[in-house]
């Protein structure tokens, strides 16, 4: 027993020399290649311990291949596509979101108004999943239906007889037109 703890004690002396402080004294750097385990999780019994790393290039790969279908859904709608694509990849710092949007309105609205809305944004270079469903909107909005047109011609105007005004809710108006008939009050002034 007393040759291992010479032998941990030589380890220790080993590791102290070989240790330069760099920087701050938290970057310390060995020259021993010493193997530390990552320890994630918990020191409970019954526990599954999972790295946190290990599934993210599983899920990375699920995302990407969940976009390319989302994306080869859209470019199948109409040979316009792939020209609205590069337009919104030109103008757009999150294109695949404004992809994915519009194939909801895709499943949502169908194809015929998502290709017809998404030509007239073409035209007006106007790049934009709001765009489209602001369009399919509009479209659907019932407009109430016109009223009939009724059109008066002046000399029509000039032959309305209008009858005299009813003044009897207003007591206090003089009804007679000259100054000195003032039963309304008294209206001379200093």
């Amino acid at each position: 027993m007393a040759g291992t703890g010479h032998l941990i004690g030589k380890i220790l002396l080993e590791f102290q020399k070989s240790l330069r402080i760099v920087g701050h004294a938290s970057d310390c750097v060995t020259g021993l290649n010493l193997w530390q385990p990552d320890r994630h999780g918990s020191f409970e019994r019954h526990q599954d311990i999972e790295n946190p790393d290990h599934p993210k290039a599983l899920i990375a790969q699920r995302r990407h291949a969940r976009d390319a279908l989302v994306l080869k859904r859209f470019l199948g709608l109409t040979p316009l596509a792939e020209k609205y694509h590069a337009g919104l990849l030109d103008r757009r710092g999150n294109a695949m979101a404004h992809v994915r949007k519009i194939v909801a309105l895709v499943e949502i609205h169908g194809d015929d108004a998502v290709v017809r809305a998404m030509t007239d944004a073409l035209a007006f270079e106007a790049f934009s999943s709001e765009y489209i469903a602001h369009l399919i909107d509009a479209r659907r909005r019932q407009l109430p239906e016109p009223s009939p047109l009724h059109l008066i011609r002046r000399q029509d105007l000039l032959e309305i007889e209008l009858p005299p005004a009813d003044l009897s809710a207003y007591p206090n108006i003089p009804t007679g037109t000259h100054p000195q008939d003032n039963s309304g009050g008294d209206y001379d002034h200093d």
